[in-house]
């Protein structure tokens, strides 16, 4: 059994634990410690004083280990809750400065309930990292969806707009005198005009499915959106529905 607390500290420094456990008992119902996860080791061995000094018991129980996630064997000793001698402190010199059992276990109550706080708000800012960075992950997914889409917007939306709205009277602006624009002809190279044929080919496809799509199943949308998320999982389930439509 180790004489007084500052007995403990020097113990835990020659076996360079740095994490430990107080109870007082040999199990763990009963702790009146417990190391901090973001707290530095100096601020730790106060704080353990600190503790001590405040409890009224005399013999307490301490378990400890390198670190929080070492795998060595719990060091465990027993203890006696003396402030840097082997004499432990009488009843009257405890009345003396005025701390009575209750407000003792008050203090205790209160620093151990500031630490879960502290262990809650830890958690609370992991998680809040872990769901921005899943945010990011959507929005990049996002983007590039629409940037495969771009080429084909207007003239979709274009042609959805007349199929469903038929008979539009045409918008126009009054000008008191026209303005003549200066005349300018832009010269598409050979690859500009395939990708314009391509994309006007892939566009009036689209534009033709849709329609008889919308026409046939008034859902049109909702199941696009389901197809689309479906293939967007990677599940099994996409490729086999799509073998078989296929067909």
């Amino acid at each position: 059994m180790l004489a007084n607390v500052e007995d403990v500290i020097k113990w835990l420094e020659l076996n360079n634990l740095e994490w430990w456990t107080v109870s007082l008992t040999k199990d763990d119902n009963a702790k009146v410690f417990d190391s901090l996860d973001d707290e530095a080791l100096e601020a730790r061995k106060q704080r353990f004083r600190d503790t001590m000094r405040l409890s009224l018991g005399n013999r307490f129980v301490i378990k400890a280990k390198s670190n929080k996630s070492s795998g060595r064997g719990m060091f465990q000793e027993e203890f006696q809750n003396n402030q840097g001698s082997s004499l432990q402190p009488s009843q009257h010199t405890v009345g003396t400065i005025g701390i009575t059992p209750e407000e003792v276990e008050k203090r205790i109550t209160e620093a151990l309930d500031k630490a879960n706080r502290e262990r809650e708000l830890k958690d609370l800012k992991e998680q809040n990292i872990q769901l921005q960075k899943s945010l990011k992950e959507v929005d990049t997914v996002g983007t590039r969806i629409m940037q495969k889409l771009e080429p084909y917007i207007g003239t979709i939306a274009s042609s959805l707009v007349n199929k469903l709205i038929p008979d539009q009277p045409a918008v126009s602006i009054a000008s008191a005198e026209p303005v003549e624009e200066p005349e300018y002809v832009y010269e598409k190279n050979d690859d500009e005009t395939d990708i314009d044929t391509q994309n006007t080919q892939d566009a009036n496809r689209i534009e033709t499915a849709l329609i008889k799509w919308a026409n046939a199943d008034p859902d049109y949308i909702g199941l696009l959106e389901a197809i689309a998320d479906l293939a967007a999982s990677g599940d099994n389930m996409y490729t086999m529905a799509k073998g078989f439509i296929k067909k």
